[in-house]
């Protein structure tokens, strides 16, 4: 019972070191290092770079390429449809 709770803690460090340190999905690490072993997916994390930190896109930069996006669409279904 100890050994099972040791390697779920061992599993869970490896999820929080991921999502902590190297901004990757804790969850998904966790579950890597429980099917896998929480040794190699902690070198593996280890090894990995951490992720580039995203910029979110400013609302009105969305929005304009959204309707873009959509005034692209519109027009290919207005020539496909003979319009």
């Amino acid at each position: 019972m100890e050994l099972v709770l040791l390697y779920l803690g061992l599993c869970l460090a490896v999820g929080v070191f991921a999502h902590v340190s190297r901004d990757r999905s804790g969850l998904g690490w966790f579950l890597l290092a429980l099917a896998v072993s929480p040794l190699i997916a902690a070198i593996w994390i280890a090894i990995l770079k951490p992720l580039a930190p995203r910029e979110p896109v400013p609302f009105d930069q969305f929005r304009a390429a959204e309707q873009e996006r959509l005034a692209r669409i519109q027009a290919n279904l207005q020539q496909h449809s003979g319009r």
